[in-house]
């Protein structure tokens, strides 16, 4: 695992707060593979909810019929954001403020405040 100061960061130019680019973020900060198995599962059951939408449209079934599987994608898909948002807070936000590693605090709250906008 790299340290700290081999990481290349990358300025977000709305909050002129410097984070972490993508591919560069340290592993204890990513997703336990072994407990995102639910969420593998879940991904799976909203593609399948978007393959039939996209059957139901190609069968040009009724409207409304589409507009709610289309509401039962956006609520899965919602609420897998939220999941991993609570995942992310409880691990990553967690452990950086466990470590009184300021500088990642303060890339973990320019993280969610960009996610807010």
């Amino acid at each position: 695992m790299k340290n700290q100061s081999e990481f290349e960061l990358t300025k977000r130019k709305s909050l002129d707060l410097e984070v972490p680019s993508e591919g560069s973020i340290p592993s204890i900060f990513l997703p336990d593979s072994s407990k995102s198995s639910s969420e593998i599962l879940r991904l799976k059951k909203i593609k399948g909810q978007v393959s039939g939408l996209e059957k139901m449209y190609q069968d040009r079934r009724y409207c409304i019929d589409i507009i709610q599987q289309i509401r039962a994608c956006s609520s899965a898909l919602k609420s897998l954001e939220r999941e991993t948002l609570r995942k992310h807070l409880q691990k990553c936000v967690k452990e950086a403020v466990r470590n009184q590693d300021n500088q990642q605090v303060d890339t973990k709250f320019a993280e969610i405040f960009n996610l807010l906008k």
